[in-house]
């Protein structure tokens, strides 16, 4: 798996280890390597952009199945560096994708819905073309799930910004939330369980070829979720607007269409947007103790 110790890839992890699969993670090493290495004792040392790097993994672990969520992440903050951002995102997921080939491994994308200009959502946009291409031309098995607005436990607030867990923190500190646009704008939020799940099921079904949203289906506004957080933090803080970050649109509202994933992996979303909450905010309390 890449991406691995990524807040997606620990739960992923967490979940396939729980059901009894080896796993071996290829991400980059970062300021909390030695407490996830402990944690879930993995090697983690590894460059997507070096073919030799990715090929020496998979010669020596020989993967029958390969989660590529390696990713440089961001809106806003891939526009400081596009040119990393296209290396990571597309010649990465390019030496993955000829690797997998060549190991005849089943092959499951972690991408976002393509409603946004920005660096980040374009190399998505190209890496799904050539899944695309290797699952249709050259018979590689190959699935791809469009993650909406994923948010719980783990998820952390920087380097790149995150709504939710921003939220929550600035509401436990009793800080103004800092809310970009108008607040109207209606994504659509899906609670990290529910997430793992559907990853887990592209693994069981192999729906070869398939892309489809991963979502909840419903879209819900940032200021009633913002109003949701309050609530239920006992916060009296203010909702503070700003003006919207570079690389997001005007779209109001984005809802996922979840029918393919119930056609071929036979998934629905289990945790509405309320009892996510109930389940995240205790990891920030906790933090901030």
């Amino acid at each position: 798996m890449t991406g691995g110790k990524g807040f997606i890839g620990t739960h992923l992890v967490n979940q396939l280890k729980k059901d009894g699969h080896k796993v071996r993670v290829f991400d980059r090493l970062t300021g909390h390597e030695e407490r996830m290495s402990s944690q879930l004792r993995l090697v983690v040392e590894d460059d997507l952009r070096d073919p030799s790097d990715v090929n020496l993994t998979f010669d020596s672990f020989k993967p029958e199945v390969v989660y590529h969520l390696g990713a440089i992440l961001g809106t806003k903050e891939t526009f400081s560096d596009p040119i990393q951002t296209v290396e990571v995102n597309i010649i990465g997921t390019l030496n993955v994708l000829r690797a997998t080939l060549t190991h005849k491994s089943l092959f499951i994308y972690t991408s976002k819905p393509p409603i946004w200009l920005n660096p980040y959502t374009i190399t998505k946009g190209c890496a799904e073309r050539f899944i695309e291409m290797y699952n249709s031309l050259l018979g590689l098995d190959a699935v791809i799930l469009r993650l909406h607005n994923v948010y719980g436990p783990g998820q952390e607030s920087w380097p790149v910004e995150k709504a939710i867990p921003i939220f929550i923190e600035h509401a436990l500190r009793g800080e103004d939330i800092p809310v970009y646009g108008d607040g109207e704008q209606k994504p659509d939020w899906i609670y990290i369980d529910d997430v793992v799940d559907a990853l887990v099921l592209a693994m069981e079904r192999k729906p070869s070829g398939a892309t489809m949203d991963v979502g909840a289906g419903v879209s819900t506004s940032v200021n009633e979720v913002v109003q949701m957080i309050l609530k239920l933090t006992g916060s009296k803080s203010k909702i503070r607007y700003v003006p919207m970050r570079l690389g997001e649109g005007p779209e109001k509202e984005v809802r996922a269409d979840i029918s393919k994933a119930a056609e071929f992996l036979g998934w629905k979303p289990k945790v509405s947007l309320e009892e996510g909450l109930r389940k995240t905010i205790p990891y920030y309390e906790k933090a901030k103790t």
